[in-house]
């Protein structure tokens, strides 16, 4: 997500976010309230991303009045969010459903902090449209760049664009497994179809046995 107040670069670089620990929001402790209780705590590592849009939302009158740079702390952050769990479903470390849904609660929290230095409509008002279109869019994106495997389900994340049930098993990767198994659906014989093709093969095998005799 690329953003800058007056010309490109000038939101400078953007603080470091080690996301690579076993942190999860559950172990964040009660110091980082709000977002911090609901921001998806299946999702390893995002405790330390929660606590990084708390602090910039600590001194609410000075997020408002420095919009622009608060813009620019807040897509800081959102962009390393974004790369780490893009890659962690496309290393196979965590399955599309435990990242989508923990990315979407994140963005949702996220977005009620934009939320406080709303205007209709300023920059605030513009990213929490394009948070909300990206939320939308790791639900397809997730099962496409993740490697061919099956995966369970966190418990209580949504059925997968390719089906199923909360917590049930998918199948996912690029549309490898998913496309053959919906093939093989469509491919189901009915008990008739079975039966003539058995009876075909029956008689090949018996004509082949006769030929050699």
């Amino acid at each position: 997500m690329i953003y800058w107040k007056s010309n490109p670069g000038d939101c400078g670089s953007a603080t470091h976010v080690d996301l690579s620990g076993a942190q999860t929001v559950g172990q964040v402790g009660s110091a980082v309230s709000g977002i911090a209780s609901m921001a998806g705590a299946s999702l390893p590592g995002i405790g330390v991303a929660v606590q990084a849009i708390e602090s910039i939302f600590a001194h609410h009158a000075q997020a408002v009045a420095n919009e622009q740079a608060t813009i620019c702390s807040v897509l800081g952050v959102m962009n390393q969010v974004f790369r780490y769990y893009d890659q962690q479903v496309r290393s196979g470390i965590i399955s599309p459903s435990t990242a989508y849904a923990g990315i979407q609660n994140f963005i949702s929290q996220v977005t009620a902090k934009l939320q406080t230095i709303y205007k209709v409509c300023n920059s605030a008002c513009v990213w929490i449209g394009v948070l909300q279109a990206h939320s939308d869019f790791v639900e397809v994106y997730y099962p496409q760049i993740a490697p061919s495997q099956l995966s369970a389900h966190a418990p209580g994340a949504p059925p997968s664009v390719y089906g199923g049930s909360p917590g049930g098993i998918i199948a996912v990767g690029a549309g490898t497994i998913a496309d053959f198994a919906e093939g093989l659906v469509s491919f189901s014989l009915s008990p008739e179809q079975l039966i003539v093709g058995l009876i075909v093969f029956v008689a090949i095998i018996f004509g082949i046995w006769g030929l050699t005799q």
